[in-house]
């Protein structure tokens, strides 16, 4: 298992990827959650663990490590 504070979850990152390409209109709540997601990936103290064996992944907070 490797740790990254900058790994974004698979389909997070596809759907993400598609609506900055304007392919998926979103509402506001919807951008909203989505900066908030991007935040957390963003920051420091938040890895996300990268299973090897499968595409989930799962948010641990770094003093928890």
């Amino acid at each position: 298992m490797a740790l990254s504070n900058t790994a974004t979850p698979y389909y997070y990152g596809q759907f993400r990827d598609a609506v900055l390409r304007g392919e998926i209109p979103v509402n506001r709540e919807v951008s909203l959650e989505m900066n908030r997601i991007d935040d957390l990936i963003a920051n420091p103290n938040y890895y996300t663990m990268i299973q090897r064996s499968t595409d989930s992944s799962s948010i641990a907070k770094q003093s928890s490590l």
